[in-house]
């Protein structure tokens, strides 16, 4: 007698296999390819924030000190001892830089994304400010504070 034992999977069973494999790739490998997207916004944002309160911890000890509220000039930022505004170039993360914009004007520069993002600071040293997100990837930021604008129509210089 001679019995055909045969050991293995079908065909059907491969082709099952290949497509629930084919459904988990189309599901992941989307998620997988914007984590470093996710990690850079992460990053603006997370540095948007900190400028943020740090400007507003600056105007409220301008208030204490000097009895009226005020933002640091831009001027200020490109500081290097940090005296006008409390701040090093060296504490700044090596993924930013500083760089001049002309009267008033600061960018702060992440060179993470392609291509960099640029966030400009301006402010004459008044009670007003304007951080706009001036270049790079298009990240969506609402702003929730009482200080300064995050919107500016002037974008061509």
């Amino acid at each position: 007698m001679n019995r055909n034992q045969s050991s293995g999977f079908t065909i059907l069973e491969i082709v099952i296999v290949i497509i629930i494999l084919g459904i988990l790739a189309a599901v992941v490998v989307p998620r997988i390819l914007f984590l470093s997207e996710d990690a850079h916004r992460a990053s603006v944002y997370g540095f948007l924030g900190s400028m943020k309160t740090g400007l507003e911890l600056y105007a409220d000890n301008q208030i204490v000190t000097a009895g009226y509220k005020n933002y640091p000039d831009a001027e200020d930022f490109e500081n290097p001892g940090g005296a006008a505004f409390g701040i090093t170039l060296g504490e700044i993360s090596d993924s930013w830089s500083i760089s001049s914009s002309g009267s008033n004007k600061v960018d702060f520069v992440y060179a993470l994304t392609d291509p960099n993002t640029i966030v400009r600071y301006s402010s004459s040293g008044d009670d007003t400010y304007t951080l706009v997100i001036r270049s790079g990837p298009a990240y969506m930021f609402e702003d929730q504070g009482s200080g300064g604008g995050d919107d500016d129509d002037d974008h061509g210089d």
